[in-house]
């Protein structure tokens, strides 16, 4: 969001994989990358959103036929820590931080081995209270 405060410093246990529950490996595409070989912001936004679809089907136990739920962000609070980059193999790394009425706030990391490049707190809203 333009003009929006900074994400805040994400809190030291968020750098490290023991604090994350779900993992979703991912590469890095070709088309993703801006001129200077970096993953952009459309496409780093489109990983997490990925990572929250699959966590919350797999927990919903979600099968073949029935219906996907809704699940549109509401907030984003990405703070980049290092770069991602083309060519490479990440995983997105979620844990759920709360459940609220009518919505769930999810912290991610986006790392690179134990590495973690990226670090994004979720609010979403309208969309099932899944744990």
């Amino acid at each position: 969001m333009a003009g929006g405060p900074a994400a805040p410093r994400p809190h030291p246990e968020r750098l490290h994989r023991a604090h994350y529950s779900y993992w979703a490996p991912l590469r890095s595409r070709i088309g993703d990358v801006d001129s200077n070989q970096h993953v952009n912001f459309i496409a780093l936004a489109t990983w997490y959103d990925e990572a929250v679809a699959a966590f919350t089907l797999d927990s919903i136990e979600t099968t073949a036929g029935n219906p996907v739920p809704d699940l549109p962000p509401r907030s984003y609070r990405i703070r980049y820590l290092g770069e991602v980059t083309y060519p490479g193999d990440y995983e997105v790394a979620l844990t759920v931080r709360s459940v609220d009425t009518g919505s769930v706030h999810n912290e991610l990391g986006v790392f690179r081995g134990n590495t973690c490049g990226m670090s994004r707190h979720a609010d979403g809203g309208s969309r099932p209270a899944v744990v």
